[in-house]
């Protein structure tokens, strides 16, 4: 990776902005020699899960790219499942 400013790192993980101080530990802690293409995906997307999360003017809505020696290929976008009802399960005595 390369920063605006020219620093430079290698790392087997990478994400910028946000995604770097909540993303990076997941992906860091997924992260094996062996890893399938799958499982990697799935890792992605539970951190842009929790990004969506994180962020109230984002949308769940994302697209993978894989780049491999035979080329690039970019996925249709689609959306994350999510869940938002958490708080259905607080029990609510009428105190506020």
């Amino acid at each position: 990776m390369v920063d605006l400013h020219g620093t430079s790192f290698e790392d087997q993980t990478i994400a910028t902005g946000f995604g770097a101080h909540l993303s990076r530990p997941l992906l860091r802690n997924a992260f094996r020699p062996d890893l399938s293409e799958e499982e990697a995906v799935k890792v992605v997307e539970e951190s842009m899960r929790i990004l969506y999360y994180r962020d109230a003017r984002a949308i769940n809505r994302i697209q993978v790219a894989r780049v491999t020696q035979a080329g690039i290929t970019i996925s249709e976008p689609y959306s994350l499942d999510t869940y938002w009802l958490h708080g259905e399960r607080i029990p609510r005595d009428g105190s506020w």
